[in-house]
């Protein structure tokens, strides 16, 4: 079960974020860091990723919740990650979140604790010890270009 039902998370204050459209070069869950393939599609980001990197949406236009998938080849709706904003990013099981920690992409699009030379995509907005035994949504709070 998700700890929340939307990958993004405010402040209300603030308008909605910009997205992006894009057809998914594979499965999708939202939460997800993707940036854009060669062919235009969204694809998993990686740690080695220079250009823009955006967080996979729920997939509203069909009326699904955080924990479904978009599947390869269909539509998927991505958030530009606005340094105001907060965003949910689904990180793996096992992983200690603590606040204000520096946060990088690892494997598979998945968010990551930032070690030194990495590129640093955001900052973990609230504390979270994933031992649920399933990836779970994590408030963060993006940085612009900046390294560990």
């Amino acid at each position: 079960m998700p700890r929340y039902n939307s990958v993004w998370a405010g402040p209300s204050t603030q308008t909605q974020p910009q997205t992006t459209e894009a057809l998914a070069a594979v499965d999708l869950t939202p939460g997800l860091l993707v940036t854009r393939d060669g062919t235009g599609k969204f694809a998993v980001a990686v740690a080695a990723t220079n250009g823009a990197v955006y967080v996979v949406q729920e997939n509203f236009l069909t009326l699904k919740g955080v924990d479904t998938a978009i599947p390869a080849n269909q539509t998927a709706v991505a958030l530009v990650m606005l340094d105001e904003q907060l965003f949910n990013l689904r990180f793996a099981t096992g992983i200690n979140v603590i606040k204000d920690a520096a946060i990088s992409i690892g494997a598979g699009g998945t968010p990551i604790l930032a070690t030194a030379g990495t590129r640093i995509i955001g900052y973990a907005d609230e504390t979270y010890n994933n031992t649920s035994g399933q990836s779970q949504l994590v408030r963060v709070r993006p940085a612009s270009g900046r390294a560990a």
